[in-house]
């Protein structure tokens, strides 16, 4: 069972650089916002076990992997376009403009997820047969936003100032 879930978030997270890759330009960028899918999934997995929230079909098959990495490709986004425009020189000076532009861009993506979140709340009121059913899939789906909005808020940034190239030309 944990074998059949783990190939899936690999097979997931693969396809997600497949097509990030074309689409951004940058293996590394679409590398990084790839690593969302397993730190939220690991999040959410965490907190079904601390609120003791049954895993089934529905509750892990709801995860959209595109809702993990949006945020992380927003702020991605956001960064490759400030280090071709303003074309850093140095790793500190990458650093301060990959920064400068993930700060400008943590509170829309902060919103919009929670945003995002906020559908699956009414989810979490039912009772009976329709809360048992639907309540571990909004609290599932909940927890992973939440894992991939504190990964894009926190590690992501960081995880790009340090793995993203600087366009030097000599």
């Amino acid at each position: 069972m944990l074998s059949t879930v783990a190939v899936n978030l690999g097979k997931g997270a693969l396809l997600v650089v497949v097509v990030l890759f074309p689409m951004l330009g940058s293996l590394r960028g679409s590398l990084l916002a790839a690593l969302a899918i397993p730190m939220a999934m690991g999040l959410a997995v965490l907190g079904m076990v601390q609120f003791q929230v049954t895993g089934n079909l529905m509750s892990l098959g709801a995860i959209d992997f595109g809702l993990l990495v949006d945020g992380a490709i927003v702020m991605l986004e956001i960064a490759l376009v400030q280090i071709a425009v303003r074309k850093p020189q140095t790793r500190e000076d990458l650093s301060f403009v990959v920064g400068a532009a993930m700060r400008r861009a943590a509170r829309p993506v902060t919103f919009s997820l929670l945003i995002i979140a906020l559908v699956y709340l009414p989810l979490m009121a039912l009772e009976g047969v329709e809360g048992r059913m639907f309540k571990p899939m909004a609290v599932t789906v909940a927890l992973a936003l939440f894992g991939a909005l504190l990964f894009t808020l926190t590690g992501f940034p960081a995880l790009c100032t340090i793995f993203l190239k600087l366009k030097v030309k000599a």
